[in-house]
This record gives structure tokens, C-alpha cells and sequence, in this order.
């Protein structure tokens, strides 16, 4: 489709009705062609000329085209975000991280170092001994967190420059940490640790959860074992920090899911997306659930929690490979890519939905009633009707854009009532107990923040607040990339590294037996074997042959469908806390509490050795078979224009005077 340019002239008359009939015809074109039109809309949109032809009018430019199209834009990188819709966000930070990288200082990874160790001076004499080196192996809390962060942070940066996902570099880090440390007492065997006397609470048989330890479902220390001092992370680390610092990153994650949560996008990949959001992921975890029962001798129940938790896939890998792909034009022509990211974003919600439903009645409850058998029937329909319900009602509050009028109001808006709602119900959970059952799970928080997000998105875009339409400020549609932008900083700098990185810790492959590790390897296989071969069946095969992808693209989606990482890292640790909490007189025999806890163990073993399994494997079928295997559209090529934005931005930052800010 060919656009007309209207010619810029002299007068400032002749000036305002040429930009407002490029702008109608931009906006036309913008409503009419959804995909990606290298050297026309976009093109136009970075120039030095804009609209108007001159610097002195460019404000006045962008202000016709919001005003004749209704697209809420203000600079370059909300303009990025008409030029794709699919990949809106990722596209928008392509060019920014290039621009960086060109105006890269050298002396600025020092002076962030120095900054850094001068927060910690700052917090070692703020808060003294928690943030001490430790003189034995036991850390302090400060210092364990401390020395999680960095050491995962520069794992994930190693990892990252051999093109590998971030977030293995963390769990690297994480699992080294937990195994080259020794345990008190100098020594790397559980049963010889030398555990400090307890404090004099220990007579009374629980303690303060501010010590380091092996923590009891009320929050207390189990003082009754020898190795009371060495919890599931590093030593020194509390339990139920480690826990904290999984819930902060799991609500992050789903929050910035929520945001980039696109219906319209699910719609136009049509029922190929439903197919591959719901049919692999539930096959997947009916067949671990079968197999966890023949491997481990786990209870089925317990077996299909597990399968859930295999059965998400990650976004943090397919999204960034797919972009990759799409940039190139691999597969543009047959929408692979947008079917693939439109699958994506629901997937986690099948998996946590059925995850929560299958928790409730996996670990059993001693002297179980009729009331806790109706309140585990009912636990995970209620989970699920919770989060949504505190979701839209909270997203209500951030849909009043007259009161959040700036951006770092909306974020705060945002990722505070989604903290609220993950850190809440996980206190509920702990507190709130009907006959030894829990009403509202942790994964209730969880799914409140995802569906905070998207409602919020939702409404911003179309510019309603239900329950105060006279407190929105009308359409606003890069709002929530704006705010997802922030959140992505949040997590890459600060969230990830620590998730990662914790969960990696509760990796101690010292207490492991080598049938364990040989067991879950196995697990895995089986699963992504099933897995693989239900999203072959989804994408076409004998049972959907009209499709319109060949054998070739069909295979790729289903290979595609392959890498595990975020949901796995949160979640396969959730079971081995709960199965803990419980006292040993919460049980009904000895021989019951050593069987969960070994099928704990498992899980989490499972959960950690399928992300070091297929995330890796997933990502190198992604770049090595995509372009293989998929047909490449020249026209489609994203490369060019990027790098001519880039270009721009480069001369723009150039031209800036010394003196002004942001130069």
C-alpha cells in the first residue's frame, strides 16, 4: 500500500493543513495495516522533518497527529510503538539499548561499582551485624541477600555476552553459592554440620523468625534438629526472606505480563493461539503427573502440581527470540511470531490456574473434616475468582488517570497494589487456617497482580474507569508500556538476579542422591517429549490439516513451545516450603512426613533442572533452526529501520548543547 506525502510549503497556513493531512493519512494507514511497513508511516514518524519541516514545530506536529489519529504519542519511543504492535516493547528497547551501547563512557561500569560499595557501607553501618562479613559459615541476612545479588547479577551479564538467557547465569550462581560453601562446621557432609548452641528460646520450642534457620509454619525456628541453622538458601538467609524475595520477583514478572497482556493480539492469531496455549500445557502436565507417580511414587494430585509447574513456558526467552526473528522477517508472512508471543501470554495463565487448583489437595491435612474437604474443593475455583475480583477492583484505582497524572505516579500506583496483593494473600495463607485448610492461597495474590495489570492496561488503552469514568482521562495508549518500560528496569536490575539467584540457592545437590537428579532428568524429557508433540498436533498434523503452515514451520512452533524458566524458578519451590511448614505432629505417621518431603525435594530438584535443560536448548533451536526453517520476507526486514533510528538518535544526542538536560 503506497502513501501520498503531501509537500511541505512556506506559509505557516499551508504548513498546519499539510501536517493534518499527512496525520489523517497516517492514521488511516496505522488503523488499516497492523503489521509492519518498513520506510513509510514509520519512517516519516523519525525523520528530522516530522511533520512540519522544522525544529520549532515539531511539538506542534506531534500535538496534530494525537489530535487527528487518537495514537497518545510525545517522542520517538512512543512512535516505535505504532510501527509494531506485536512487539511494541521490545522494539522500543532494541533501539534504546543500541543507542547506549554507542555512547557507551568506559568509566561508567567503575563508577556504578563504586556506588554500589558505597550503599553497602551506607547499609553496614545502618544496620551493623546483619550486613557483616561473616567470620564463620553462617552469614549475616544483609550480607547473604548482598552477595547473592552481585554474584547473580554478574553471572547473568557472563552468561548474556555468549548469548545465552540472563537468568541462567543467575541460577548458575545461585546453585554454585549454595554448593561451594560449606556448611558449619567447616564440612560439605548435611549430617556432620555443626549448628551454634541455640538461643535460650530453644526450651520453649520455637523462636523468632528474625534468626536464621529452618523455619516452622508459624514463623518460629525448629530448634528440635541439629542442623537447625542451615535453611533452604545460603546460610545465614532466612527462609522466609527467601521466600519474600520469590514472591517480590513473581509479582513483578506478572505484573509486567498484565501490562503487555493483548486481546486483540489473541484474537488475530485465532484459534492456532488458543490451540497452543491450552493443548501442549495440559497434555504436558497429565503425562508428569502419571509419570511422577511410576518415578517418584508420588500421590497423582501431587503429581499433576508438579506437571502444572513444568507446563508454562517462558516469555522471558520466546518473546526476545521471536523479536529476533521477526526483525529479519523469518516466518512474518505465515504471523508465526505473533502466534507464538499471543500464546505465550496466556500459557503462564493456564499453568498457574491449574497449579492453584491442584495445590490445594496435594498435601494432605491431619484429622481433615467435611469443612476441609469443601474448602479444598472449592480452594482453587476461589483462587482464581479472587485474583480477579481484587484485580479488576484495584485496577479501578489506576484506571483514574486524572489522579495518577504522572508517570511515576502511575508505576507506584501500580507495582504497589500489586506488592499488596501478592505479599497479603501469603500472609492469609500463613495466618488464615478453617480445620487445618487454607481458603486463600499465595497463587490468589499472584493472580490478582496479573489481572491488576491487565485490567489497567485494558482500561488505559480505551480510556475507562468503571467506577469513576469522570476521573479518566480518555484513551491513553502508551500508558502502559510507559509503566512496563519502568517495571522491566525493576526486574532485570534488581528482581531477576535475586529470584534467579535464591532459587538456584535451594539447589544443594551435596543432599541430593544421584538417583534423584537421574529421576528428574527423566521427568523432564518425558514431558517436553509430550509437550513437543501435542504442539505438533495443535499447529496442524492430521487433526488441524488447514492450518497454513507446512511441516517445517509447524515443527519449529512446536520446538519453539520448548523453554522453561520464570514460572518454574517461582513456583517449584512452593510445594517444598508448604510440605516443610508443616510440624511433625501435622501429620498422620513419620513414614508420611518423610515421603512429602522427599517428593518436596523432588519437585524442586525437577523444577530447577528443567530450566538449565531447555532454556538453553529452547533459545539455540529458536535462532539456529528459525532461519532455517522459516521463509524469509525481505520486505518485512526491520533491520534497515533500525538502524536508522538509531542513527537519529545518535546525531539528535549530538546536537544537544551541553547545558540541557538529558544531553
Amino acid at each position: 500500500m503506497s502513501t501520498k506525502v503531501v509537500p511541505i510549503t512556506d506559509s505557516q497556513e499551508e504548513h498546519e493543513a499539510a501536517a493534518k493531512m499527512q496525520a489523517i493519512q497516517r492514521g488511516k494507514l496505522a488503523r488499516k495495516e497492523s503489521k509492519y511497513i518498513p520506510g513509510q508511516v514509520e519512517q516519516r514518524m523519525m525523520s528530522g522533518k516530522n511533520l512540519l519541516g522544522d525544529a520549532g514545530g515539531q511539538k506542534k506536529s506531534w500535538k496534530l497527529v494525537r489530535a487527528q489519529t487518537g495514537i497518545q504519542f510525545n517522542n520517538w519511543e512512543m512512535a516505535l510503538k505504532v510501527v509494531d504492535k506485536t512487539f511494541q516493547g521490545e522494539l522500543a528497547r532494541e533501539v534504546q539499548r543500541r543507542v547506549k551501547e554507542s555512547q557507551a563512557n568506559p568509566y561508567a561500569p567503575y563508577g556504578m561499582a563504586f556506588i554500589i560499595f558505597i550503599l553497602y557501607l551506607a547499609l553496614f553501618f545502618c544496620f551493623r551485624g546483619d550486613m557483616a562479613f561473616p567470620e564463620d559459615p553462617i552469614m549475616a541476612k544483609g550480607f547473604a541477600v548482598t552477595i547473592i545479588w552481585v554474584l547473580s547479577t554478574l553471572g547473568g551479564k557472563a552468561m548474556g555476552k555468549i548469548g545465552m538467557p540472563g537468568l541462567l547465569g543467575n541460577l548458575l550462581s545461585g546453585v554454585l553459592l549454595k554448593n561451594l560453601i560449606p556448611y558449619p562446621g567447616g564440612t560439605y557432609d548435611y549430617d556432620s554440620a555443626e549448628c551454634p548452641p541455640p538461643p535460650g528460646c530453644a526450651a520453649s520450642g520455637s523462636g523468632s523468625g528474625s534468626i536464621s534457620g529452618r523455619m516452622l509454619a508459624g514463623g518460629g525456628i525448629d530448634y528440635s534438629s541439629p542442623q537447625w541453622c542451615i535453611g533452604k538458601s545460603l546460610n545465614g538467609l532466612p527462609d522466609d526472606w527467601a521466600s519474600d524475595i520469590i514472591t517480590f520477583g513473581l509479582s513483578i514478572i506478572f505484573m509486567r505480563g498484565g501490562l503487555e497482556l493483548d486481546i486483540d493480539l489473541v484474537k488475530k492469531a485465532g484459534m492456532g493461539a488458543v490451540r497452543l496455549t491450552v493443548m501442549p500445557g495440559v497434555f504436558e502436565a497429565l503425562m508428569v503427573a502419571i509419570f511422577a507417580t511410576i518415578i517418584f511414587g508420588m500421590t497423582f494430585i501431587l503429581g499433576l502440581s508438579l506437571g502444572f509447574i513444568l507446563a508454562a513456558v517462558s516469555p522471558a526467552v520466546v518473546v526476545g527470540a521471536m523479536f529476533e526473528l521477526k526483525k529479519k522477517g523469518y516466518g512474518v508472512k505465515q504471523n508465526i511470531p505473533t502466534l507464538v508471543v499471543a500464546a505465550a501470554s496466556m500459557d503462564d495463565v493456564v499453568a498457574i490456574s491449574g497449579f492453584a487448583v491442584c495445590i490445594a489437595f496435594a498435601i494432605p491435612t491431619k484429622g481433615s473434616t467435611t469443612v476441609t474437604l469443601i474448602l479444598n474443593i472449592i480452594h482453587g475455583p476461589l483462587t482464581i475468582i479472587c485474583g480477579a475480583t481484587v484485580g479488576f477492583i484495584t485496577a479501578n484505582v489506576c484506571a483514574m488517570t486524572k489522579v495518577w497524572d504522572k508517570h511515576w505516579k502511575r508505576v507506584a500506583i501500580v507495582a504497589l497494589q500489586g506488592f499488596f496483593l501478592a505479599f497479603c494473600a501469603k500472609t492469609l495463607e500463613r495466618d488464615w487456617i478453617i480445620d487445618g485448610a487454607h481458603p486463600i492461597g499465595a497463587s490468589t495474590g499472584i493472580l490478582g497482580a496479573l489481572s491488576m495489570a491487565g485490567f489497567t492496561s485494558f482500561f488505559w488503552e480505551r480510556g475507562k474507569c468503571p467506577i469513576a469514568p469522570k476521573l479518566s482521562t480518555g484513551k491513553e495508549k502508551h500508558f502502559a508500556h510507559d509503566v512496563e518500560a519502568t517495571l522491566a528496569q525493576l526486574w532485570a536490575n534488581a528482581a531477576q538476579p535475586l529470584l534467579f539467584g535464591v532459587v538456584g540457592s535451594y539447589l544443594d545437590f551435596r543432599r541430593m542422591p544421584g538417583e534423584t537428579i537421574g529421576k528428574a532428568i527423566l521427568i523432564v524429557a518425558i514431558g517436553v517429549t509430550c509437550r513437543t508433540f501435542m504442539a505438533w498436533l495443535a499447529m496442524g498434523g492430521p487433526l488441524f490439516p488447514k492450518s497454513g503452515l507446512n511441516k517445517k514451520e509447524q515443527l519449529f512452533v512446536a520446538l519453539a513451545w520448548l523453554p522453561k524458566a520464570t514460572v518454574q524458578a517461582a513456583f517449584c519451590s512452593y510445594p517444598f516450603d508448604k510440605i516443610y511448614a508443616k510440624a511433625s505432629s501435622e501429620w498422620d505417621s513419620p513414614e508420611q512426613e518423610a515421603d512429602f518431603k522427599q517428593w518436596g525435594l523432588d519437585i524442586m530438584v525437577t523444577g530447577g533442572l528443567a530450566i538449565l535443560m531447555t532454556a538453553p536448548i529452547g533459545l539455540i533451536i529458536i535462532q539456529k533452526l528459525g532461519p532455517k526453517w522459516l521463509e524469509c520476507d525481505s520486505g518485512q526486514d526491520m533491520e534497515k529501520s533500525i538502524d536508522d533510528m538509531v542513527a537519529k538518535q545518535i546525531e539528535e544526542a549530538k546536537k544537544k548543547p551541553k547545558g540541557m538536560p538529558g544531553s
